[in-house]
């Protein structure tokens, strides 16, 4: 298994940080326990550094959100778990961030980055 990032290059550097974390979570949240091979690196103490995955995790760079919704959608068309992240989860709470995006069909959003495996 390998993660799989993409973001969108025409967003500033801050929402494309918050928008990769946001993703990460959501596709480790969406991978089985016994897939994920979580693993608990620490120091000569015993005390905890820090929790990582085994498998590789992928960033690349999209041109634009249109690019970042093509691939996207051909990751759900091809049964990849997927999970994107659109410039309406952005601002506000997570309540109204979920309405709003509900109200809009994917063509419609400007997607920020987009993570699958």
């Amino acid at each position: 298994m390998k993660y799989s990032v993409a973001i969108n290059r025409q967003i500033d550097t801050g929402a494309q940080l918050n928008a990769l974390a946001h993703v990460a979570v959501g596709l480790a949240h969406l991978a089985p326990s016994e897939m994920q091979a979580m693993r608990m690196f620490k120091d000569v103490e015993e005390r905890p550094v820090g929790l990582m995955s085994d498998h590789p995790f992928i960033v690349l760079e999209a041109v634009n959100s249109n690019k970042l919704r093509q691939a996207y959608l051909s990751a759900l068309d091809l049964g990849l778990s997927a999970n994107a992240f659109v410039i309406d989860m952005k601002a506000g709470n997570p309540v109204d961030q979920e309405e709003t995006v509900s109200r809009k069909k994917s063509d419609d959003y400007l997607f920020v980055a987009f993570g699958c495996w």
